[in-house]
């Protein structure tokens, strides 16, 4: 039996679900669709204007056509996430237009603001044409008039044309594609770089235990994970992974270990399960604590060189408080690296 606690401290991040959609070589009467897809990058939660605390939940986007488009030129279109391509009003482009002559300009993003059905359009400040890859600089997303102000940020593509059948339509409408969207309040989780990851933690107890469980949070405002174009993490990353006692009521732990993915550490939820997998599990690396300072963790010890962050990878980082009689507690973090935009 054990006192078990949990927190999620940062937002798992998880893709909103495509519906009845299937890529097509040639689209419908000569015309190929497109239908948008959304990604929560966000470390906090969405929230409105300063002062307000409603929550912010992007559902869409919205722009126009360019002006030398076969079919549409000139109008306005809209998506919403997950929405299948037999909704209205889908992206529609002419089959085989070119991505720089009849160009999709990104001009605002949908929102739910609270449990309020009346959706608003968010302006980027700066809109920009969607192309095979995502801009280097994200986009600010303002608060729609007549609000003043930022509220985060974006960035999107085209994807579903990366195979074209032929070199010639490299720079084509060729089949139906996706618009992927990604917003964050993190800028840099919406460019070029992976995501630095995120964690829940777990503390435990003996029942009967008067020995408090750690309580370090993880700032990784200085981890750079670099992958290449297959999302292998690459030697030129860098930063750590820095664990934090908080300034009210810190509780210091003796000792730490950081494990990667086991069949033996999923699912861990008590006391005993945790005890067993602290003393027996093979552990990458092992420090005693000293102090109360912060515990930094340089990203190789992770065991990320090489990896493929096309699927997540977890790791796992378990801090052990010693009180008298060797009677122990923990603090287990759960850390999912979650790899770059998709």
């Amino acid at each position: 039996m054990s006192n078990l606690t949990m927190s999620f401290v940062r937002p798992m991040i998880g893709a909103l679900a495509l519906a009845g959609f299937a890529l097509s070589g040639c689209g419908n009467g000569g015309n190929v669709s497109g239908i948008g897809d959304g990604f929560d990058r966000a470390i906090k939660a969405l929230s409105g204007p300063a002062g307000q605390s409603v929550p912010l939940l992007p559902k869409g986007i919205k722009g126009t056509y360019g002006a030398n488009c076969k079919v549409h030129k000139n109008e306005n279109w809209a998506l919403t996430f997950g929405a299948p391509v037999t909704v209205p009003p889908a992206v529609e482009m002419a089959l085989n237009d070119t991505i720089t002559g009849c160009p999709l300009l990104l001009k605002s993003i949908t929102v739910q603001e609270g449990s309020n059905p009346a959706l608003k359009d968010y302006p980027l400040a700066t809109p920009f044409n969607l192309g095979r890859a995502y801009p280097p600089a994200a986009a600010s997303v303002n608060l729609p008039a007549p609000a003043t102000g930022f509220a985060f940020y974006a960035n999107a593509r085209l994807t579903g044309l990366d195979s074209p059948p032929t070199p010639g339509q490299t720079d084509t409408y060729f089949q139906d594609f996706i618009i992927n969207t990604i917003w964050s309040d993190d800028k840099s989780l919406c460019e070029l770089n992976a995501p630095p990851a995120t964690y829940a933690t777990v503390k435990a107890t003996a029942v009967g235990s008067s020995v408090p469980p750690p309580n370090y949070g993880i700032n990784w405002d200085a981890l750079s994970l670099k992958v290449d174009a297959n999302k292998i993490v690459q030697s030129s990353s860098s930063g750590s992974v820095i664990l934090q006692l908080p300034a009210v009521m810190p509780q210091v732990g003796q000792e730490w270990k950081l494990f990667s993915d086991s069949p033996d550490c999923c699912g861990m939820n008590s006391f005993a399960e945790i005890d067993t997998f602290y003393r027996t599990g093979n552990a990458l690396v092992t420090e005693a604590i000293s102090g109360s300072g912060n515990i930094t963790i340089a990203w190789d010890k992770f065991a990320l060189l090489g990896v493929n962050l096309t699927t997540k990878k977890n790791r796992y980082i378990i801090i052990k408080n010693t009180g008298v009689g060797n009677v122990v507690s923990y603090e287990l973090m759960q850390i999912v690296f979650a790899g770059p935009q998709p």
